[in-house]
Order: structure tokens, then C-alpha cells, then sequence
């Protein structure tokens, strides 16, 4: 998912994805919707990444394991 806003700092990046840690202090929120994302992507063996978009923004990768049938 890519975003043109103000994106994301690299430094900023692992903060973001703990429980009750926010960048935005402007808007209502409890700062836990990337953590739960990042736990259930966990859950199945998959990842999150955030990079930066071609548009400025940030870039949100989920790469998801190899399925094995």
C-alpha cells in the first residue's frame, strides 16, 4: 500500500509498529492497529515492512510465505 502523505521517517518505523506508540498526536486513536496487523501477519508466518512510495509517502509491504501444497 503506498500513500503520498508525509510518510514515514526510517527511524520512525520500528516505533510505530509497537503497541500504543503514534506518530499523529492530532487525531483520536490508541496507536495499536499496525501492532495488531503486525501480530496476526506473525501469526501466519508473514511480515510487514514500511518503506518509502514512489509518491512521497510511506509504502506498506506484506509479504506472505511460500505456500506449500
Amino acid at each position: 500500500i503506498d500513500d503520498d502523505g508525509e510518510g514515514v521517517a526510517p527511524e520512525a518505523r520500528a516505533h510505530i509498529m509497537q503497541r500504543g506508540k503514534r506518530l499523529d498526536t492530532l487525531q483520536p486513536g490508541q496507536g495499536i492497529g499496525l501492532a495488531m496487523t503486525q501480530d496476526i501477519l506473525q501469526s501466519y508466518n508473514a511480515t510487514i515492512e514500511i518503506t518509502t512510495s514512489p509518491f512521497g509517502g510511506a509504502r506498506f509491504s506484506v509479504r506472505l510465505p511460500k505456500a506449500h501444497y
